[in-house]
């Protein structure tokens, strides 16, 4: 506590003083970073982020004003800013209070500053460094709160890094793009936000995303799927007046079904649910209830008939729902809702419906033990009762269209 104090104080200090002193300040960002990281200290790494939370703002004020007067040939103060940046990141990881702490009123107009200043274009590579680890407190605050104002100035500097422009002395490497895509794929997960995703995407920086999606596989194509799944009903940004207007499904068909994006949308729920990594052995784990968001997106959008092998990870996401009478977390609780909408959405296919009633006693079981409050799972629990029609008949319809199924505001996203 004694050097978090010191921090505190040394933050308030003039830009000048802060210069002088970097190499203090960059001590105890690090140290600040080995106490908030999971990796580091998973057993107290909670309370450490709890402690840690009066030092946002002085870290954001040592990553906005440590810059020497004069440029040299290397920067030796980034260092000092990608201590800062890099402590900030594990802090706000998947803590809403630090994350609120970030983005609030008060410390927004110094996130804002911060990070415009670190993502101007690269002069020298060191600053490579300085992107990636703005991108990754960026990335903590989206997975949380997608829908932060203090996001939305942000995203078209973020989209700028997702691929390589030739045009730039030092195009964002690989390390630096993925991360960028890690952000726009969380902002697009909030309702709103994702439109400010999907006007911050040209139709060029897009086709170059696609093209460079296979460099890293498998994992960064599925990224990018996942981000053009949840833009799919959306338009591109138009580079001029004499361009069509293009679908995001549109331009990402070719790479769905390059990379078999929806089988590998429903063994990633399957991990998920299993909390496993997908891709196997990536260290990158995903939470079911941002993957069916997803998948409700889609089934919204009209992709029912491609999304069949995602309906048993639905089933098998509602068959772990406990009685009404215990207790499930927010995001269980999230995960069972937008299953329900997804399985109402398919259910208007032939083969979907069979699936699901193939199922016997177990999922009408699962669906009664839903709360009173999921009346879509009422509805579906009617349709699954019903006699299966004749194969000369239509089959039976739900009185809920796809479009009219409202699709989760997410309000964390850690990781992927």
């Amino acid at each position: 506590m004694e050097r978090l104090a010191k921090l505190l104080q040394l933050a308030q200090e003039s830009p000048d003083s802060l210069v002088k002193r970097a190499r203090v300040l960059r001590g105890y960002a690090e140290e600040l970073k080995g106490y908030c990281n999971p990796n580091t200290n998973p057993a107290s790494f909670r309370l450490c982020q709890a402690a840690a939370l009066p030092a946002i703002e002085a870290l954001l004020l040592v990553a906005r004003d440590v810059h020497p007067e004069k440029e040299p040939r290397k920067d030796d103060l980034t260092e000092v800013r990608v201590a800062a940046f890099e402590a900030l990141a594990c802090i706000c990881f998947d803590q809403s209070e630090a994350v609120a702490a970030a983005a609030s009123a008060g410390a927004s107009q110094l996130l804002l500053a911060s990070v415009v200043s670190a993502l101007q274009p690269v002069t020298r590579v060191q600053q490579q460094q300085e992107h990636l680890a703005a991108l990754q407190l960026l990335q903590g605050i989206a997975a949380v709160v997608p829908e932060a104002p203090a996001l939305k100035p942000l995203l078209p500097a973020v989209a700028a890094l997702t691929h390589r422009n030739p045009e730039l002395l030092h195009p964002a490497p690989r390390a630096v793009s993925f991360a960028a895509l890690e952000v726009l794929l969380s902002c697009s997960m909030g309702r709103q936000q994702r439109q400010e995703v999907a006007a911050a995407l040209t139709l060029q920086c897009m086709r170059s995303v696609i093209a460079e999606a296979g460099e890293e596989a498998p994992l960064r194509p599925f990224v990018v799927g996942l981000l053009c799944a949840n833009l799919c009903d959306l338009d591109l940004q138009e580079e001029n007046a004499a361009q069509q207007s293009a679908h995001f499904a549109t331009l990402a068909d070719e790479l769905w079904r390059d990379i078999n994006f929806f089988e590998n949308l429903a063994a990633c729920l399957n991990a998920a649910l299993d909390a496993r990594p997908w891709p196997p052995e990536s260290n990158a784990y995903h939470r079911p209830w941002k993957l069916l968001n997803t998948v409700v997106r889609l089934v919204v959008s009209g992709f029912g008939r491609r999304l069949l092998p995602v309906v048993d990870p639905l089933v098998a996401c509602l068959l772990r729902v406990g009685g009404p009478e215990e207790l499930i977390g927010a995001d269980e609780a999230r995960a069972a809702r937008l299953a329900v909408t997804a399985l109402l959405g398919l259910s208007v296919e032939d083969e979907a419906l069979s699936i699901l009633r193939a199922t016997g006693a177990a999922l009408p079981q699962a669906l009664r033990r839903l709360p009173a409050q999921e009346p879509g799972a009422a509805e579906l629990l009617e349709l699954l009762e019903l006699e299966a029609p004749p194969e000369d008949t239509a089959p039976a319809m739900t009185s809920m269209q796809p479009e009219a199924a409202e699709v989760s505001e997410a309000s964390s996203y850690p990781g992927l």
